[in-house]
């Protein structure tokens, strides 16, 4: 019980988080958001980036020498991290809608199953998301908000 409340607390706290990052980048057109967006991978990932990047001679400053068109080109190529971009972005922009405590893990999923799979069934909350993104296209997802359409969807 108490792990499922610290699961609990902890959702609730990304939610609130979230929330405020969201109502910073309101005033901004979705332009920059996407930038910033992106900036916050670039520095989550840099770890992660820089050792690979050393195995071909390049730093991480090589890296940033892209600029934002290339580093914005670099990470569309990356299909998880082009979905969460697009369903955060997303998400934050519907402002009628608090953000959700699981969210983060409703993206968490879909950033695997919208790449990867030929059909998903979501909320019809991320559904819409998904069809106003372009990610279904993008991906050629089929994408469903009721069980009962998987079956249309898989002998189609």
């Amino acid at each position: 019980m108490a792990q499922k409340e610290d699961i609990s607390e902890f959702a609730s706290r990304n939610a609130q988080a979230a929330e405020a990052l969201r109502a910073v980048r309101k005033p901004y057109a979705k332009l920059i958001q996407t930038r910033a967006q992106l900036a916050g991978y670039t520095y989550d990932l840099q770890n992660q980036i820089s050792p690979e990047l050393a195995q071909i001679g390049k730093t991480f400053e090589d890296f940033l020498r892209l600029g934002i068109d290339g580093l914005t080109e670099f990470f569309s190529r990356i299909p998880t991290l082009d979905v969460d971009c697009e369903l955060t972005l997303y998400r934050d922009r519907q402002w009628s809608r608090r953000i959700q405590q699981n969210d983060v893990n409703d993206i968490g999923h879909l950033v695997i199953a919208i790449p990867y799979c030929d059909a998903v069934v979501v909320e019809r909350f991320w559904a819409r998301a998904i069809q106003e993104t372009s990610l279904k296209e993008k991906y050629r997802t089929a994408v469903c908000a009721d069980l009962t359409q998987l079956t249309e969807i898989m002998a189609g």
